[in-house]
């Protein structure tokens, strides 16, 4: 998968920038990769201008200089609920301290496993996330732990 591939160059200071178009499902799957990959392009943006800036956004976030959109700040979340028996288990959240309102669906595999375990709805976990983002398409999760 190419966000795999550019999460893996990321992780070894390689900068890489993924192009791909998605749906739904398919960016359940990608959003475990999103704190690896500052910049996603569609292919319909893809141009030499549109390449080279996320290029140099990748850059610069490999230099540790987060872009306000994608650095990572603890904060609360709240379970609103849990939906273990759906074909993919999946649960929904809403963040207090970010400006949308709006729940955000998460796929349960995306927690460690000792979370998934204790996961129930109306529960309060913390977890490092980029307040700044725009859309919950861009929101990443990572370092969760039990309130």
């Amino acid at each position: 998968y190419g966000a795999e591939l550019a999460a893996k160059l990321y992780d070894k200071g390689v900068p890489a920038v993924l192009c791909t178009r998605w749906e739904q499902a398919s960016f359940d799957e990608l959003r475990k990769y999103r704190p690896k990959l500052p910049s996603l392009l569609r292919p319909d943006d893809l141009d030499a201008e549109s390449l080279l800036r996320s290029f140099e956004a990748v850059i610069r976030e490999l230099a540790g200089e987060f872009a306000v959109q994608r650095r990572p700040w603890r904060t609360q979340v709240h379970v609103v609920e849990v939906a273990k028996q759906e074909p993919t288990p999946v649960f929904y959240i809403d963040l207090p301290s970010w400006p949308e309102k709006e729940i955000i669906r998460l796929l349960l595999s995306d927690l460690p496993t000792r979370m998934q375990d204790i996961l129930e709805d109306d529960k309060r976990l913390h977890a490092m996330v980029n307040l700044g983002a725009e859309t919950a398409a861009d929101l990443y999760f990572i370092e969760w732990e039990e309130s």
